[in-house]
């Protein structure tokens, strides 16, 4: 699987079609959906109040989609969320917890 960004929107994608492609065949063009094709399959967050970092991320695993399909994740119209599952990753949410904490400590350890 590869993770894509979408400029100016949190999360992270994958092509539905095709979750190992690494880009966007061609850029979107102005007006064009700029998700067209993608799902969502993770969330970033980071918040600063009063002088405090807030932070956390969602992979989403193996789970219920249903839920999504009735609202506008992170307020987009007609976005679709995706899991691994679904993408043909098999995997449980310890396994890929673990995976992703090694992945995250090896690119932020001091």
């Amino acid at each position: 699987m590869t993770g894509l960004r979408v400029r100016g929107a949190p999360g992270i994608y994958v092509w539905r079609d095709d979750p190992h492609a690494h880009h966007r065949p061609e850029p979107a063009a102005p007006g064009e959906d700029p998700f067209r094709g993608l799902a969502k399959i993770a969330a970033l967050g980071i918040k600063v109040s009063r002088h405090c970092a807030y932070h956390g991320v969602a992979l989403n695993v193996a789970m219920d989609l249903e839920p999504y399909r009735r609202i506008n994740p992170c307020g987009y119209a007609g976005l679709e969320t995706v899991d691994l599952s679904t993408i043909g990753v098999s995997t449980t949410w310890n396994e890929a917890a673990h995976v992703l904490g090694q992945k995250l400590n090896a690119l932020l350890a001091p």
